[in-house]
Order: structure tokens, then C-alpha cells, then sequence
């Protein structure tokens, strides 16, 4: 089966933080940041069932290089990428909606 990524809003938003963040501390290592999440989603893509479920429907991927997860869905033929989460943060804050 071949799957298709949807990303909410939130998770753009994640990914956009991780970038700004690692490449105001070196130059490049944002590209590394996103280098790795595109990785894992190309995980994701081949296998949504391989990682453990972790509330009801979702399930989690943890990044290699970076203390990151993406927290996703599979609903149909797509994934569901709900948030690309930092691990320091409080696990509960998973599962709500950002504030701006």
C-alpha cells in the first residue's frame, strides 16, 4: 500500500522552530534537522505500523541524531503527522493544540 503524508499545521510549525533553532546555533545543522525528520518520514511512509502506539490511534517515531519524535496517524492511505515533538516538553503537550 502506498501512503501519503499529511502534516497539520502544528507539525509545520515544529519543524519550522527545530530548523530556526539548530542553524542559529551552527550553520547547517537546520539542513541536518531536516535531512533527519525527511528520513524518518520516508519510514513512516514504507512501514506506519512499525512503531509503538502510544495513545489510542497514534503512534511515535523518534529521530536518530535529534531528541525529536513525530507523533502520527494512519488514516487510510494517509499518514497523519500531528506534531514533530521535542522530547524535553511535556509529554501531555503531545495531544494539545499549540498557542501562539
Amino acid at each position: 500500500m502506498s501512503y501519503s503524508p499529511d502534516f497539520r499545521p502544528a507539525a509545520r510549525e515544529d519543524i519550522a522552530e527545530g530548523y530556526a533553532w539548530y542553524e542559529a546555533r551552527r550553520q547547517g545543522l537546520g539542513e541536518a534537522f531536516l535531512l533527519e525528520v525527511q528520513r524518518c518520514m520516508m519510514i513512516l511512509l514504507r512501514s506506519p505500523g512499525a512503531f509503538r502506539r502510544i495513545h489510542k490511534e497514534f503512534r511515535q517515531a523518534l529521530l536518530d541524531r535529534f531528541p525529536y519524535v513525530v507523533v502520527y496517524k494512519v488514516s487510510g492511505k494517509r499518514i497523519v503527522i500531528m506534531r514533530i515533538f521535542h522530547c524535553s516538553q511535556d509529554p501531555k503537550k503531545k495531544f494539545r493544540k499549540k498557542r501562539k
